[in-house]
Protein backbone atom coordinates (compact mmCIF):
# COMPACT_ATOMS: atom_id res chain seq x y z
CA UNK A 1 0.00 0.00 0.00
CA UNK A 2 1.06 3.46 -0.79
CA UNK A 3 1.74 5.37 2.50
CA UNK A 4 -0.62 8.66 3.02
CA UNK A 5 2.11 10.63 3.33
CA UNK A 6 4.01 9.72 -0.40
CA UNK A 7 0.37 10.24 -1.64
CA UNK A 8 0.30 13.69 -0.61
CA UNK A 9 4.23 14.25 -1.86
CA UNK A 10 2.72 12.62 -5.06
CA UNK A 11 -0.03 14.85 -5.60
CA UNK A 12 1.69 18.07 -4.33
CA UNK A 13 4.41 17.31 -7.18
CA UNK A 14 1.61 16.82 -9.43
CA UNK A 15 0.19 19.65 -8.73
CA UNK A 16 3.70 21.84 -8.91
CA UNK A 17 4.69 20.55 -12.12
CA UNK A 18 1.07 21.87 -13.65
CA UNK A 19 1.37 25.26 -12.06
CA UNK A 20 5.08 25.53 -13.91
CA UNK A 21 3.43 24.65 -17.28
CA UNK A 22 0.66 26.86 -16.19
CA UNK A 23 2.77 29.59 -15.81
CA UNK A 24 5.69 28.92 -17.67
CA UNK A 25 9.50 29.36 -16.13
CA UNK A 26 12.05 32.30 -17.01
CA UNK A 27 15.84 31.85 -16.96
CA UNK A 28 18.71 32.65 -16.36
CA UNK A 29 17.64 34.44 -13.70
CA UNK A 30 14.95 31.67 -12.61
CA UNK A 31 11.47 32.92 -12.32
CA UNK A 32 7.62 32.50 -13.50
CA UNK A 33 6.74 34.37 -16.39
CA UNK A 34 4.91 37.66 -14.39
CA UNK A 35 0.84 36.94 -14.94
CA UNK A 36 -0.75 39.07 -17.66
CA UNK A 37 -1.40 43.26 -16.92
CA UNK A 38 -4.87 44.48 -16.13
CA UNK A 39 -6.93 45.93 -18.91
CA UNK A 40 -8.63 47.79 -16.51
CA UNK A 41 -8.52 49.71 -13.57
CA UNK A 42 -10.65 51.26 -10.55
CA UNK A 43 -9.79 54.96 -10.20
CA UNK A 44 -11.27 56.97 -6.83
CA UNK A 45 -14.14 58.05 -9.45
CA UNK A 46 -14.74 55.90 -12.01
CA UNK A 47 -13.83 52.24 -13.78
CA UNK A 48 -11.83 52.43 -16.76
CA UNK A 49 -11.29 49.80 -19.05
CA UNK A 50 -8.92 50.06 -22.32
CA UNK A 51 -6.98 47.89 -24.99
CA UNK A 52 -3.54 48.81 -26.45
CA UNK A 53 -2.68 50.93 -23.19
CA UNK A 54 -1.22 50.08 -19.85
CA UNK A 55 -2.07 52.06 -16.54
CA UNK A 56 1.36 53.46 -15.73
CA UNK A 57 1.90 51.95 -12.57
CA UNK A 58 5.12 54.59 -11.20
CA UNK A 59 1.96 57.55 -11.57
CA UNK A 60 0.62 59.16 -8.32
CA UNK A 61 -3.13 57.31 -8.25
CA UNK A 62 -4.58 60.45 -8.01
CA UNK A 63 -3.19 61.58 -11.84
CA UNK A 64 -3.64 58.36 -13.42
CA UNK A 65 -1.72 57.57 -16.44
CA UNK A 66 -1.33 55.32 -19.36
CA UNK A 67 0.85 54.62 -21.98
CA UNK A 68 -0.17 53.21 -25.53
CA UNK A 69 1.61 49.97 -26.86
CA UNK A 70 -0.50 50.30 -30.17
CA UNK A 71 -1.26 53.41 -32.50
CA UNK A 72 -4.78 52.76 -32.16
CA UNK A 73 -5.77 52.65 -28.50
CA UNK A 74 -9.12 52.24 -26.86
CA UNK A 75 -9.90 53.64 -23.36
CA UNK A 76 -13.66 53.61 -21.92
CA UNK A 77 -14.90 55.29 -18.74
CA UNK A 78 -17.49 53.08 -16.70
CA UNK A 79 -19.30 56.31 -15.52
CA UNK A 80 -17.59 58.76 -13.84
CA UNK A 81 -18.70 60.26 -10.17
CA UNK A 82 -17.12 63.28 -10.32
CA UNK A 83 -14.91 65.33 -12.98
CA UNK A 84 -11.88 63.10 -14.60
CA UNK A 85 -8.59 63.73 -15.72
CA UNK A 86 -6.63 61.09 -17.74
CA UNK A 87 -2.57 61.43 -19.42
CA UNK A 88 -2.15 59.25 -22.12
CA UNK A 89 1.18 59.01 -23.43
CA UNK A 90 2.50 57.64 -26.90
CA UNK A 91 -0.29 59.00 -28.78
CA UNK A 92 1.30 60.08 -32.16
CA UNK A 93 0.21 63.70 -32.63
CA UNK A 94 -1.79 63.44 -36.03
CA UNK A 95 -4.24 61.11 -34.11
CA UNK A 96 -7.63 62.06 -34.20
CA UNK A 97 -9.74 61.17 -30.99
CA UNK A 98 -13.06 60.09 -31.64
CA UNK A 99 -15.41 59.76 -28.74
CA UNK A 100 -18.88 57.91 -28.23
CA UNK A 101 -21.46 57.88 -25.48
CA UNK A 102 -20.61 61.26 -24.10
CA UNK A 103 -24.44 62.76 -23.23
CA UNK A 104 -24.73 65.59 -26.10
CA UNK A 105 -25.37 68.49 -23.28
CA UNK A 106 -21.50 67.09 -21.87
CA UNK A 107 -17.97 68.54 -23.50
CA UNK A 108 -14.81 66.88 -23.62
CA UNK A 109 -11.81 68.69 -23.19
CA UNK A 110 -8.32 67.38 -25.17
CA UNK A 111 -5.01 69.13 -24.60
CA UNK A 112 -2.03 67.50 -27.09
CA UNK A 113 1.22 68.48 -26.04
CA UNK A 114 3.89 66.43 -27.85
CA UNK A 115 3.03 62.61 -27.80
CA UNK A 116 0.98 63.35 -24.67
CA UNK A 117 -2.85 63.78 -23.91
CA UNK A 118 -4.40 64.77 -21.45
CA UNK A 119 -8.49 64.49 -21.38
CA UNK A 120 -10.75 65.82 -18.80
CA UNK A 121 -13.73 65.00 -18.12
CA UNK A 122 -15.91 67.93 -16.51
CA UNK A 123 -18.73 66.88 -14.71
CA UNK A 124 -20.05 63.14 -13.29
CA UNK A 125 -21.36 60.79 -16.17
CA UNK A 126 -24.04 57.92 -15.55
CA UNK A 127 -23.07 56.59 -19.33
CA UNK A 128 -20.13 54.80 -20.69
CA UNK A 129 -18.01 57.26 -22.55
CA UNK A 130 -15.65 55.15 -25.38
CA UNK A 131 -12.64 57.40 -26.14
CA UNK A 132 -10.22 55.60 -29.77
CA UNK A 133 -7.16 57.41 -31.18
CA UNK A 134 -7.79 56.84 -34.78
CA UNK A 135 -5.29 57.69 -37.67
CA UNK A 136 -6.86 59.42 -40.13
CA UNK A 137 -3.77 58.40 -42.92
CA UNK A 138 -3.96 54.77 -42.12
CA UNK A 139 -4.31 53.40 -45.34
CA UNK A 140 -0.24 53.39 -45.73
CA UNK A 141 2.17 54.04 -42.96
CA UNK A 142 6.17 54.16 -42.81
CA UNK A 143 8.27 52.77 -39.97
CA UNK A 144 11.69 52.81 -38.20
CA UNK A 145 13.33 49.64 -36.46
CA UNK A 146 16.35 50.16 -34.12
CA UNK A 147 17.41 48.15 -31.16
CA UNK A 148 20.04 47.79 -28.34
CA UNK A 149 21.23 51.86 -28.47
CA UNK A 150 20.93 52.06 -24.91
CA UNK A 151 19.57 54.78 -23.04
CA UNK A 152 21.76 57.90 -23.46
CA UNK A 153 22.84 60.04 -26.41
CA UNK A 154 22.74 57.19 -29.10
CA UNK A 155 18.73 56.61 -27.90
CA UNK A 156 18.67 60.47 -28.29
CA UNK A 157 19.95 60.02 -32.32
CA UNK A 158 18.31 56.80 -32.94
CA UNK A 159 14.68 58.59 -32.17
CA UNK A 160 15.78 61.75 -33.89
CA UNK A 161 16.89 60.20 -37.04
CA UNK A 162 13.67 58.10 -37.15
CA UNK A 163 11.32 61.53 -37.50
CA UNK A 164 14.03 63.06 -39.68
CA UNK A 165 13.36 59.76 -41.88
CA UNK A 166 9.69 61.03 -42.27
CA UNK A 167 8.34 57.54 -40.15
CA UNK A 168 4.65 57.39 -38.34
CA UNK A 169 6.73 55.22 -35.52
CA UNK A 170 9.88 53.42 -34.92
CA UNK A 171 9.88 49.68 -33.94
CA UNK A 172 12.55 49.44 -30.55
CA UNK A 173 14.03 46.39 -30.53
CA UNK A 174 15.24 46.38 -26.88
CA UNK A 175 18.40 46.76 -24.88
CA UNK A 176 17.87 50.44 -23.98
CA UNK A 177 19.54 49.59 -20.58
CA UNK A 178 23.12 49.27 -20.30
CA UNK A 179 24.51 51.59 -17.46
CA UNK A 180 22.69 52.52 -14.24
CA UNK A 181 20.24 54.94 -14.50
CA UNK A 182 19.72 54.61 -18.33
CA UNK A 183 15.86 52.71 -17.69
CA UNK A 184 15.01 55.95 -16.36
CA UNK A 185 16.86 57.87 -19.03
CA UNK A 186 15.27 56.16 -21.97
CA UNK A 187 11.26 55.73 -20.35
CA UNK A 188 11.69 60.04 -20.50
CA UNK A 189 13.22 60.47 -24.38
CA UNK A 190 10.70 57.35 -25.49
CA UNK A 191 7.87 59.48 -23.70
CA UNK A 192 9.39 62.89 -25.27
CA UNK A 193 10.00 61.12 -29.21
CA UNK A 194 8.52 63.21 -32.20
CA UNK A 195 7.00 59.84 -32.99
CA UNK A 196 5.55 57.02 -31.56
CA UNK A 197 7.95 54.47 -30.02
CA UNK A 198 6.65 50.53 -29.57
CA UNK A 199 8.91 48.20 -27.41
CA UNK A 200 10.24 45.17 -27.19
CA UNK A 201 11.79 43.94 -23.87
CA UNK A 202 15.48 42.95 -24.41
CA UNK A 203 17.67 41.27 -22.14
CA UNK A 204 19.43 43.75 -20.48
CA UNK A 205 16.03 45.32 -19.29
CA UNK A 206 14.70 42.09 -18.21
CA UNK A 207 17.82 40.77 -16.27
CA UNK A 208 20.62 43.66 -15.29
CA UNK A 209 22.51 41.76 -11.83
CA UNK A 210 18.92 40.73 -10.78
CA UNK A 211 15.08 40.44 -12.18
CA UNK A 212 14.40 44.26 -13.30
CA UNK A 213 11.60 43.66 -15.81
CA UNK A 214 8.71 45.56 -13.68
CA UNK A 215 10.15 48.83 -14.70
CA UNK A 216 9.19 47.95 -18.32
CA UNK A 217 5.87 46.36 -17.27
CA UNK A 218 5.09 49.38 -15.13
CA UNK A 219 6.03 51.89 -17.82
CA UNK A 220 6.08 51.31 -20.50
CA UNK A 221 4.44 48.01 -22.27
CA UNK A 222 3.29 44.20 -21.97
CA UNK A 223 6.17 41.87 -22.62
CA UNK A 224 4.09 40.46 -25.47
CA UNK A 225 0.82 42.24 -27.39
CA UNK A 226 -0.20 42.64 -30.98
CA UNK A 227 -1.87 45.34 -33.12
CA UNK A 228 -2.81 46.15 -36.78
CA UNK A 229 -1.90 49.39 -38.76
CA UNK A 230 -2.49 50.00 -42.43
CA UNK A 231 -3.68 46.39 -42.91
CA UNK A 232 -0.61 45.03 -41.71
CA UNK A 233 -0.35 42.95 -38.44
CA UNK A 234 2.39 43.69 -36.30
CA UNK A 235 3.32 41.43 -32.96
CA UNK A 236 5.85 41.70 -30.84
CA UNK A 237 7.49 38.71 -28.74
CA UNK A 238 8.91 38.31 -25.62
CA UNK A 239 12.84 36.62 -26.50
CA UNK A 240 14.32 38.67 -23.49
CA UNK A 241 15.18 34.88 -21.51
CA UNK A 242 14.57 31.46 -22.05
CA UNK A 243 11.01 29.93 -21.82
CA UNK A 244 10.07 26.15 -20.05
CA UNK A 245 8.26 24.77 -21.10
CA UNK A 246 8.43 26.52 -24.71
CA UNK A 247 5.00 27.54 -25.32
CA UNK A 248 3.87 28.25 -21.91
CA UNK A 249 3.55 31.35 -20.38
CA UNK A 250 2.03 35.01 -21.82
CA UNK A 251 3.81 34.15 -25.48
CA UNK A 252 2.33 31.00 -25.86
CA UNK A 253 -1.16 32.55 -25.17
CA UNK A 254 -0.75 35.28 -27.61
CA UNK A 255 0.16 33.12 -29.86
CA UNK A 256 -2.27 30.26 -29.82
CA UNK A 257 -4.77 33.20 -29.88
CA UNK A 258 -4.00 34.46 -32.76
CA UNK A 259 -4.10 31.06 -34.55
CA UNK A 260 -7.91 31.91 -33.34
CA UNK A 261 -8.36 35.12 -35.04
CA UNK A 262 -10.10 35.37 -38.19
CA UNK A 263 -8.85 39.02 -39.02
CA UNK A 264 -8.05 39.20 -42.61
CA UNK A 265 -4.47 41.21 -42.69
CA UNK A 266 -2.28 41.90 -45.98
CA UNK A 267 0.94 41.12 -44.02
CA UNK A 268 1.90 39.70 -40.53
CA UNK A 269 5.08 40.80 -39.28
CA UNK A 270 6.89 39.91 -36.02
CA UNK A 271 9.35 41.51 -34.04
CA UNK A 272 11.20 40.64 -30.91
CA UNK A 273 14.82 41.15 -29.56
CA UNK A 274 16.74 38.06 -30.15
CA UNK A 275 17.30 36.52 -33.30
CA UNK A 276 16.61 32.93 -34.56
CA UNK A 277 20.61 33.04 -35.80
CA UNK A 278 23.35 34.90 -35.21
CA UNK A 279 25.04 35.72 -38.50
CA UNK A 280 28.53 36.62 -37.04
CA UNK A 281 30.56 33.88 -37.98
CA UNK A 282 31.26 31.17 -34.41
CA UNK A 283 28.98 33.52 -32.78
CA UNK A 284 25.43 32.41 -30.75
CA UNK A 285 23.29 35.03 -29.73
CA UNK A 286 20.13 33.68 -30.64
CA UNK A 287 16.80 32.96 -29.15
CA UNK A 288 17.89 30.06 -27.04
CA UNK A 289 17.65 26.03 -26.91
CA UNK A 290 15.24 23.62 -25.34
CA UNK A 291 13.06 23.56 -28.46
CA UNK A 292 12.33 27.51 -28.14
CA UNK A 293 13.83 28.17 -31.72
CA UNK A 294 11.95 25.05 -33.44
CA UNK A 295 8.39 25.71 -31.56
CA UNK A 296 8.55 29.63 -32.20
CA UNK A 297 9.75 29.35 -35.71
CA UNK A 298 6.65 26.70 -36.45
CA UNK A 299 3.92 29.27 -35.18
CA UNK A 300 5.08 32.05 -36.66
CA UNK A 301 5.02 29.35 -39.67
CA UNK A 302 1.32 28.66 -39.08
CA UNK A 303 0.16 32.55 -38.38
CA UNK A 304 1.75 32.88 -41.90
CA UNK A 305 4.67 35.57 -40.61
CA UNK A 306 7.65 35.80 -43.50
CA UNK A 307 9.83 38.64 -41.75
CA UNK A 308 10.81 38.72 -38.46
CA UNK A 309 12.38 42.06 -37.10
CA UNK A 310 14.70 41.48 -34.02
CA UNK A 311 18.45 43.06 -32.51
CA UNK A 312 20.44 41.59 -29.64
CA UNK A 313 23.57 41.33 -32.54
CA UNK A 314 25.11 44.62 -33.08
CA UNK A 315 25.27 44.82 -36.39
CA UNK A 316 22.84 45.02 -39.60
CA UNK A 317 21.63 41.94 -41.67
CA UNK A 318 19.21 39.92 -43.72
CA UNK A 319 18.90 36.33 -44.17
CA UNK A 320 16.45 33.10 -44.88
CA UNK A 321 16.53 31.45 -41.61
CA UNK A 322 14.13 28.76 -39.97
CA UNK A 323 11.44 29.70 -43.33
CA UNK A 324 11.86 33.13 -42.17
CA UNK A 325 13.35 36.41 -43.46
CA UNK A 326 15.13 37.66 -40.44
CA UNK A 327 15.85 41.22 -40.17
CA UNK A 328 18.86 42.20 -37.34
CA UNK A 329 18.72 45.25 -36.54
CA UNK A 330 20.82 46.19 -33.79
CA UNK A 331 23.25 48.68 -34.31
CA UNK A 332 21.30 51.64 -32.07
CA UNK A 333 24.66 52.24 -30.26
CA UNK A 334 27.03 52.76 -33.85
CA UNK A 335 29.32 50.31 -32.78
CA UNK A 336 30.13 49.33 -36.14
CA UNK A 337 31.33 52.98 -36.94
CA UNK A 338 33.91 52.81 -34.87
CA UNK A 339 34.75 48.67 -36.03
CA UNK A 340 35.46 50.49 -39.28
CA UNK A 341 36.66 53.76 -38.30
CA UNK A 342 33.55 55.41 -41.22
CA UNK A 343 30.00 55.63 -40.66
CA UNK A 344 28.30 52.39 -41.83
CA UNK A 345 25.63 51.39 -38.99
CA UNK A 346 22.13 51.38 -40.30
CA UNK A 347 18.81 51.61 -39.41
CA UNK A 348 15.98 49.78 -41.12
CA UNK A 349 13.10 51.06 -42.98
CA UNK A 350 9.26 49.59 -43.61
CA UNK A 351 6.67 50.27 -45.19
CA UNK A 352 3.07 49.08 -44.85
CA UNK A 353 -0.02 49.39 -47.48
CA UNK A 354 -3.31 48.08 -47.27
CA UNK A 355 -3.33 44.96 -49.95
CA UNK A 356 0.13 44.84 -50.01
CA UNK A 357 3.13 42.44 -48.21
CA UNK A 358 5.27 45.22 -46.20
CA UNK A 359 8.25 46.47 -47.60
CA UNK A 360 11.71 46.94 -46.23
CA UNK A 361 14.83 48.86 -46.80
CA UNK A 362 18.11 49.58 -45.42
CA UNK A 363 19.20 53.49 -44.12
CA UNK A 364 22.33 54.96 -42.74
CA UNK A 365 21.98 55.64 -39.41
CA UNK A 366 24.53 58.85 -40.13
CA UNK A 367 25.60 59.15 -35.75
CA UNK A 368 27.32 61.85 -35.16
CA UNK A 369 31.13 60.76 -33.61
CA UNK A 370 30.21 63.19 -30.75
CA UNK A 371 27.14 61.10 -29.50
CA UNK A 372 28.97 57.72 -29.31
CA UNK A 373 29.87 57.71 -25.58
CA UNK A 374 28.02 54.84 -23.95
CA UNK A 375 30.53 52.84 -21.33
CA UNK A 376 29.33 50.31 -23.73
CA UNK A 377 31.51 51.13 -26.39
CA UNK A 378 35.05 51.04 -24.40
CA UNK A 379 33.57 47.64 -22.67
CA UNK A 380 32.94 46.37 -26.62
CA UNK A 381 36.44 47.90 -27.90
CA UNK A 382 38.48 46.13 -25.29
CA UNK A 383 37.25 42.94 -26.05
CA UNK A 384 36.85 42.77 -29.38
CA UNK A 385 38.80 44.62 -31.03
CA UNK A 386 42.91 46.05 -31.15
CA UNK A 387 44.70 47.81 -28.38
CA UNK A 388 44.96 50.81 -30.59
CA UNK A 389 41.50 50.89 -31.61
CA UNK A 390 41.19 52.75 -27.76
CA UNK A 391 42.96 55.52 -28.14
CA UNK A 392 41.89 56.04 -32.16
CA UNK A 393 38.19 56.05 -30.28
CA UNK A 394 38.51 58.44 -27.66
CA UNK A 395 40.74 61.18 -29.77
CA UNK A 396 37.82 60.83 -32.51
CA UNK A 397 35.21 61.19 -30.28
CA UNK A 398 37.24 64.21 -28.12
CA UNK A 399 38.07 65.68 -31.69
CA UNK A 400 34.52 65.70 -33.01
CA UNK A 401 32.94 66.66 -29.66
CA UNK A 402 35.39 70.14 -29.43
CA UNK A 403 35.18 70.66 -33.52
Amino acid sequence: MVSRRKLLIAGGLLAGGAYVYHRGLRFPRMGFTPPPLANQVRLSNADVSFKGLIVNRSAAPEQPRFRAHEPEPLLTVHGSQAPLTLTIDNIAQHAVLNVQGLPAQLSLDEDIRGLQRTIRLPASVAAEVTLRWEWPDSEQVRFAVIGDSGGLQELDWCLQRAADLNTQFLLHMGDFNYSEGEYDLAIEKFNNAQIPVYVSIGNHDFNQSGLIYQQFLDEIAPLNHSFIIAGSRFTNLDTAADFFPVSTGNRGRLLHSLLQDQTEVSDHVAFSHSPFKDTRPGKDHDIGGGGEIAWLADMLSQLGVEDYLCGHVHRSSEIETHGLRQWIAGEGLGFEDIRNKKKVAQILLGEAQVGKKIQYQWAPLEMPWHLQHSPTHIEKIKKELPASMLEWYRQKTRLAESG
